[in-house]
């Protein structure tokens, strides 16, 4: 078998790199314009073809003159995609006259308010008597709003409406995008689909959204909503602008449908109608950079890549990231579902005066992190008047160093060939926290994603810093494509031997259950967060059994990154990112857990601001003091016991953070007293309630932190302590749940050591 691989693959590629086939060239946009000549679009494709160009998207813009998708256009294809057979070219046709795709040059909106892009909008009272648009009226009360007739405007505190955009189409529904694509797929195929079908290679389609930075309205969403989620949208509009009670549940089903609605209607779609004439669908959504910016836009865009034969980026700007997220999006997805390639739309917007090494740059930073064909934007077919402005630099004839573009694309073309038949390897995957920013979302105030965007992209960039190759994994993907086999955590194609879970607000059923399936194999899942998701997903079903870890800081915040062994011979370095980073103190403690000879990340204790520790419950050893009898009415006796390191030592407060359910009234969280004792000293007090605790682990509905106050312990060295707690309310942790403690519907979940200063 070696002998045969080295005389066939390896030896056919060593031969194509001198001069790879068009599959693998750089592909760029090609700006239709201007009025177009026949003349002159083929002197254009010869250029091209000189300069080791691979194929071209046809793309109408500003500035054409000739009538779009009329007979002159239509000839003006005709004429291209002879012309690329006979050079050996790949045409490539795009699916809209400007962008973003969907609007089928002004003819689907033009239909009328079913096909328009809507928007979700509120008003507040004093209402001022609109009714246009209205969906639905609120009135505030004690347990939050209550929906009214339409007739109940005189009672309403909150009008939630729609928006309508004329000039776009509402992207989540199947009528509307189905038109898009009889409107300009059909009518391509009609007309070259019977003798240039198997040359054309595919269709792009140009930054597809549902609303972008504001919400967006269908008048298909609240029927699908009902049968998706089993309750009423129009009930919950509210939560989605305002914090009630229960609004991230419902936001994280209204984001959920929104995206699958927008995917199933536009990304499966289309894909699916290229599928059938073997053409391939590539492109790229909006808005990709950021958590803040892609829930509104498109959801979740890893989820849109998956439907996309080729799916892609967009570049923009004579820079690169200061993270790799937009790359790394779609390289992910493009390994994990066998793609083969993924394609980058670049170079946009890098000015008349960039150079061939600038440009260089760019490309080769995407192509570390997972690209292998290159898109790059763009050349234009005139430069007259304002067309000379559009987004430049014009990528072609017009450039002084056209003469020597060959060498660029020959050497992309190198780099996409081997990078495309080549297997790229990750062990890493970060779960992609889209769902996090779902439920974070209001209405359409992005400030409290920032700082979980901030992390996750802060732990790829510094993954990226350490060589670890790692990819991204979207829910929506695991779900359909996610499973563990033999010790590693699989996603399509692709199989991981350590999983990480970024900051996160929440975790999805499915994925948890997945996790749980990987961590019992002995594996490494590997959660960040300081304050665990919410919803109970990962709280409830692996945080027994994943390795927490804690940022350690030096005296300047600055995080320090540690290794641990992973297998035999592989060191996998990992970092826990703060949400925010808040200084300890002026002098930050550094705080390690020493676990017999063997360094370890601490797994117990955590460093809250103020130079307070904190003690995770879950993870406490529990033994049995006493055994429970009956007979004397005397209840079983349990001990949690903590092992820590001491930097800093001194006088401590010692608190208790328990839940508990705010439904009810308790007459009190300790019932009998409780016994700590910690280097021979015992202290026996009865827990005194203060009130709601600001800094506890999130806790889900109905449940709510409390603080209880227990005295004062001194330790006069520093090093290894311990600290007992002992109390029949302890119980035996279980597999399942993580509480040790249960009075009733009280967990505890946490004792705090809160340094008292001299």
């Amino acid at each position: 078998m070696p002998g045969k691989l080295m005389g066939g693959w390896i030896m056919t590629v060593w031969e194509q790199l001198e001069d790879p086939p068009s599959r693998y060239r750089p592909v760029p946009l090609w700006s239709w314009n201007e009025r177009l000549d026949p003349d002159e679009l083929i002197r254009q494709i010869e250029e091209m073809h000189h300069a080791g160009i691979g194929g071209f998207f046809m793309h109408a813009r500003g500035g054409l003159q000739t009538p779009y998708m009329g007979d002159e256009w239509m000839e003006a294809v005709r004429l291209c995609i002879e012309k690329c057979q006979e050079l050996g070219l790949e045409p490539w046709l795009y699916d809209e006259n400007g962008w973003p795709s969907g609007f089928g040059d002004g003819r689907i909106p033009a239909l009328g308010l079913e096909y328009q892009q809507k928007r979700l909008a509120v008003e507040y009272a004093p209402l001022d008597g609109r009714t246009e648009g209205t969906i639905a009226l609120y009135m505030r009360t004690n347990q939050g709003f209550r929906l009214l007739g339409t007739e109940e405007l005189d009672k309403a505190d909150i009008r939630v409406y729609y928006e309508v955009n004329p000039c776009y189409i509402d992207t989540l529904s199947k009528q509307a995008v189905g038109a898009f694509i009889r409107e300009i797929y059909d009518a391509y195929w009609e007309r070259f689909g019977e003798a240039y079908g198997s040359v054309i290679r595919g269709v792009f389609t140009d930054e597809p959204q549902f609303a972008r930075r504001q919400l967006p309205w269908s008048f298909e969403l609240a029927a699908v909503f009902e049968q998706k989620c089993g309750y009423p949208l129009f009930a919950h509009l509210p939560a989605l602008f305002i914090e009630t009670e229960g609004c991230r549940k419902v936001r994280y089903d209204y984001w959920r449908c929104v995206t699958e609605l927008f995917t199933e209607a536009y990304a499966k779609q289309i894909s699916e109608w290229c599928g059938r004439r073997g053409w391939s669908a590539t492109g790229h959504v909006v808005d990709e950079q950021t958590l803040m910016d892609q829930v509104t836009a498109v959801g979740d865009p890893l989820v849109f890549y998956e439907y996309l034969q080729i799916p892609g980026c967009d570049w923009l700007g004579r820079f690169v990231g200061d993270d790799p997220i937009v790359p790394k999006q779609v390289s992910s997805v493009a390994r994990q579902l066998g793609k083969g390639q993924a394609i980058t739309e670049s170079f946009g917007c890098s000015g008349w005066n960039v150079s061939l090494q600038e440009l260089r740059r760019i490309g080769e930073w995407q192509f570390v992190h997972g690209i292998n064909l290159m898109c790059p934007h763009l050349q234009s077919y005139s430069l007259q008047g304002l067309r000379k402005r559009d987004y430049p630099p014009s990528i072609f004839y017009q450039q002084p160093w056209w003469p020597d573009y060959r060498l660029f694309n020959d050497y992309f073309a190198r780099l996409s060939m081997l990078l495309g038949e080549g297997s790229r390897q990750a062990e890493v995957l970060l779960l992609h926290p889209a769902r996090s920013a779902w439920v974070l979302q209001s209405g359409t105030d992005t400030s409290a994603i920032e700082p979980y965007h901030e992390a996750f992209a802060q732990l790829s960039r510094w993954l990226c810093q350490s060589l670890i190759g790692h990819d991204y994994g979207s829910e929506f993907i695991i779900e359909r494509h996610g499973f563990v086999q033999e010790g590693r955590f699989w996603v399509g194609d692709a199989a991981y031997s350590v999983v990480i879970v970024p900051p996160s607000v929440t975790v999805g059923p499915r994925v948890s259950e997945l996790l749980q399936q990987f961590v019992q194999k002995g594996v490494y899942v590997h959660i960040h967060n300081d304050k665990w998701p919410a919803g109970g997903l990962v709280m409830h079903g692996i945080r027994g059994e994943v390795s927490r870890i804690y940022c350690l800081a030096d005296p300047e915040k600055k995080e320090l990154a540690f290794r641990q062994s992973v297998d035999e011979g592989l060191d996998l370095h990992v970092l826990k990112v703060e949400l925010p980073a808040e200084p300890a103190d002026e002098h930050v403690t550094v705080i390690a857990l020493e676990m017999a000879e063997e360094p370890d990340f601490d797994r117990t204790l955590t460093q809250l601001d103020g130079g307070r520790l904190q003690l995770d419950v879950p993870l406490a050893s529990v033994t049995l003091v006493r055994e429970d009898d009956e007979a004397a009415g005397i209840p079983a006796l349990r001990q949690a016991e903590w092992t820590f390191k001491l930097v800093q030592p001194g006088t401590y407060e010692l608190m208790l953070i328990s839940f508990k359910r705010h439904d009810q009234d308790w007459p009190g969280l300790y019932p009998e007293p409780v016994v700590l004792e910690t280097d021979g000293s015992c202290l026996v007090t009865d827990p005194a309630e203060e009130g709601e605790d600001p800094d506890s682990p999130s806790c889900q509905h109905p449940y709510i932190p409390i603080r209880s106050r227990l005295g004062r312990v001194t330790w006069l060295e520093p090093g290894i302590h311990t600290l007992t707690l002992r109390s029949s309310k302890l119980k035996d942790p279980s597999p399942k749940f993580t509480e040790i403690w249960h009075a009733d519907e009280v967990k505890l979940r946490a004792v705090r050591l809160v340094r008292v200063q001299d």
